[in-house]
């Protein structure tokens, strides 16, 4: 019996072996894996930041071309604008020439040599208003003066233009100008 007791001993002490090396081998390879995922998640942290920082580079630069294409938008409008404005004043420049040349030396000249300086004026006006986007003095007495002035040459206009008129057949209808029906209509129309 005591034989069969060290058997029994002897089994059990090879079980307890055999259990203690399963045990450390699965340790041996979870600790493995643990390593393995810190690794694999501190490659992925380092990619992930490498792809956010180029991410980052991608936008500045991205954000540095919008800004350079919208200054670039801004100053051809301005161009524009300006391009605008001459030509307007070069438009009532030559239709103020026009009206100034004497035609019939009579009181009806001396009205209309004022009314041209009111245009001229306003015209003036409009092209500072353009320029500092806000209205002048000079803009507002002009424009007082112009409505008193030329309201029945106005309500002609806008007569004319109910009735299907164009521009140029309104100005050939009363005897104007066609750059001068337009600043007429334009000046009437920023007013309101």
């Amino acid at each position: 019996m005591q034989t069969f007791l060290i058997l029994i001993s002897f089994i059990l002490n090879i079980a307890a072996l055999l259990a203690i090396v399963i045990l450390y081998t699965r340790q041996n390879r979870l600790l493995e894996i643990e390593k393995q995922q810190g690794k694999t998640v501190k490659e992925m942290e380092d990619l992930i930041s490498s792809y956010l920082l180029e991410m980052k580079e991608d936008n500045d630069r991205f954000i540095r071309q919008f800004e350079a294409v919208k200054e670039s938008k801004t100053e051809d409008e301005t161009e524009h604008r300006q391009e605008k404005v001459e030509k307007i004043r070069q438009a009532a420049a030559k239709v103020l020439q026009n009206e100034s040349l004497p035609s019939e030396p009579d009181e009806d000249n001396d009205l209309h040599r004022s009314q041209s300086y009111m245009r001229l004026n306003a015209v003036k006006a409009y092209s500072l208003k353009n320029k500092n986007g806000q209205a002048s003095n000079v803009a507002d007495n002009s424009s007082e003066l112009i409505h008193s002035d030329e309201d029945p040459l106005l309500a002609q206009v806008q007569s004319l233009q109910e009735k299907g008129y164009t521009v140029e057949e309104a100005a050939r209808e009363l005897g104007r100008g066609v750059t001068e029906i337009e600043l007429l209509l334009k000046f009437r129309q920023n007013q309101k």
